[in-house]
């Protein structure tokens, strides 16, 4: 017993509605998984350059803390100057040991803010990075497909490829 050319092209045709169907709802679940994959890995970004912005803040108070013990031990060096010359029968205030003085004063202040650069370009280092880190992220979610858009887009092309199956070979003679 043969089936005719009418009921086997219904049957082809509803093998091919199947097929889109099944192949849109797995475009859809394709696009919906890479959606909460870009929406995780942003958060992730997002949260690593909360991160960074509170180590830029450390830094800082890290090169303060620095700075202040550098000013701290600077001037300790200096009095320990002063009473060097001072127990040696030494004028402090004038000739050639206010020149050291004055000099290692120099020397402290330029340490001191050498520190203070430091810690600065570090800190500006982590501001970069959680700057670049958030891009990343709005960039990351927006590349997260849009499930529907997906699904919608398997269901067009299959429609028009059964829509051209039809055409080729209709199921009423």
């Amino acid at each position: 017993m043969s089936l005719s050319n009418g009921v086997m092209g219904l049957f082809g045709l509803g093998l091919g509605v199947a097929g889109t169907v099944t192949d849109s709802y797995a475009a859809y679940q394709q696009a919906k998984a890479e959606k909460l994959a870009a929406e995780w890995n942003a958060k992730v970004m997002r949260d690593n350059a909360d991160l960074s912005d509170a180590l830029a803040g450390i830094e800082l108070e890290k090169g303060k803390h620095e700075v202040a013990i550098a000013k701290r031990d600077g001037a300790l060096l200096i009095e320990s100057q002063r009473a060097g010359f001072a127990a040696s029968g030494v004028k402090v205030d004038t000739g050639s040991a206010l020149d050291v003085v004055v000099e290692q004063a120099g020397r402290n202040r330029y340490d001191q803010d050498m520190i203070d650069y430091n810690a600065r370009m570090s800190a500006w280092g982590y501001n970069v990075e959680a700057a670049n880190l958030r891009q990343q992220a709005a960039m990351t979610e927006a590349t997260g497909r849009n499930p529907g858009i997906a699904a919608g887009t398997s269901l067009l092309g299959g429609a028009t490829s059964l829509f051209n199956q039809y055409r080729k070979y209709p199921v009423a003679s």
